[in-house]
This record gives structure tokens, C-alpha cells and sequence, in this order.
């Protein structure tokens, strides 16, 4: 039985191949080429949920698309991604895409599950027409921080600011960012008018 890294490199292999055979004319030259990862924010909380985009742009359109994404997965989960055609695995997400663009873009959302430095790394970056191509390796780092209950902002302290934060946050005015470890009082994998609640009994002193 082929090891699913085996399996992955056939299919690539084989995609290849049809490439080569329904795309002759293709000119053989070097793509310029990047590969960018981005994240949709900038602080990072156990218990968030976090965007990762991965994307490659090219001079002229491509056929094949390959890379593997590796990351800790002591310290995010996988949740979900855009993408059709990938194999998630313990600790690493293997990608492929066939078609002809010269821009791929894909987003991977994950759970923040652990503290401390962690880092996303795409790796065996690989992008062909009738020939093959590398792009090497692209890593993100950052680190998650955990807060505890109450600190809807994420700043260390829990304070009137955490409460006018969560109202507004709950009445859906404005781009308002909440820890979520921090804003859900009760732990109950929600965020709600509960934990407002418990938020302004905890202010008060009552709990």
C-alpha cells in the first residue's frame, strides 16, 4: 500500500503527464513566479479562529499547482479550506490544483489551540505548464496568547473597556475584535448575551 505522500507525488505525476500530452505547444521557459502566505489578523488568542491565505501569481497561466503545508499542530487545528482537491493530515495539508490560471489563492481556517510561537509553512512549492517549476519554501510566523475570562480584548487586564467591547461586539456594530477565550465567561464554545452577563456580575465583584 503506497504511503499517502507517494500517493500524492503519482497524482502529480500523472497530472503531469496529460499536461504534457494536451498542452505540446506550451512555451518551456521559466515562470516568474511568487507564493505569499498571509493571515487575517494580527494578534493572535487560544480558542481564536484564524484565515490563513495561501497565493501564487504568475506571469502567465499555469497548469498545475502543488505544495504542501505544514504547521503545529499542538499549537493550531484544522477546521476547514476553499480548496477542492488537498489530503489533510496529522500535521500537514498536501495541496493540488489542476487548471489553467496564472493565480491560485486559497484560505485554510484554523483553531488556535496552544500557546506559544508557531508558523505556518508552505514547502515543495511546485508549479508546472509542460515542464516543472520550484518555488522553494514561504513560512508565517506568530504567536498565540492566552487570556483568561474576561479579557474580551486581549490586553491582560479585564476592565470597563471589556464590557463596552463585548456589547458592542454582540450588537454587530462596526469590525469589533473579541478574544474569544476571553469573551466566552462560561467556556460554553459561544459567544452571547450570557457571557455579558457574567461579564458585569464578574465586575461588580459578585463573581
Amino acid at each position: 500500500m503506497l504511503k499517502e505522500s507517494e500517493k500524492v507525488k503519482k497524482l502529480l505525476a500523472v497530472a503531469l503527464c496529460i499536461l504534457m500530452l494536451f498542452c505540446p505547444n506550451v512555451d518551456c521557459q521559466a515562470v516568474q513566479a511568487d507564493a505569499k502566505l498571509s493571515l487575517d489578523r494580527t494578534d493572535f488568542y487560544v480558542g481564536d479562529t484564524i484565515t490563513l491565505t495561501v497565493s501564487l501569481n504568475a506571469q502567465q497561466n499555469m497548469n498545475a499547482y502543488f505544495y504542501r503545508l505544514r504547521y503545529d499542530s499542538s499549537k493550531v487545528s484544522f477546521v476547514s479550506t476553499s480548496a477542492e482537491n488537498y489530503n489533510a493530515l496529522t500535521d500537514e495539508i498536501v495541496y493540488i490544483y489542476i487548471g489553467n490560471t496564472s493565480c491560485v489563492s486559497e484560505t485554510f481556517v484554523f483553531e488556535l489551540i496552544g500557546e506559544g510561537d508557531a508558523a505556518f509553512t508552505a514547502y515543495e512549492i511546485t508549479y508546472a505548464d509542460n515542464e516543472e517549476y520550484y518555488l522553494g519554501e514561504q513560512s508565517l510566523s506568530f504567536a498565540v496568547q492566552n487570556v483568561m475570562a474576561g479579557d474580551v480584548d486581549g490586553n491582560g487586564e479585564i476592565q470597563t473597556a471589556d464590557l463596552a467591547t463585548l456589547k458592542l461586539y454582540l450588537a454587530g456594530i462596526g469590525d469589533i475584535f473579541v478574544a474569544f477565550a476571553g469573551a466566552d465567561m462560561n467556556a460554553n464554545g459561544q459567544i452571547d448575551t450570557t457571557d455579558l452577563a457574567n461579564l458585569k456580575l464578574h465586575l461588580a465583584g459578585v463573581k
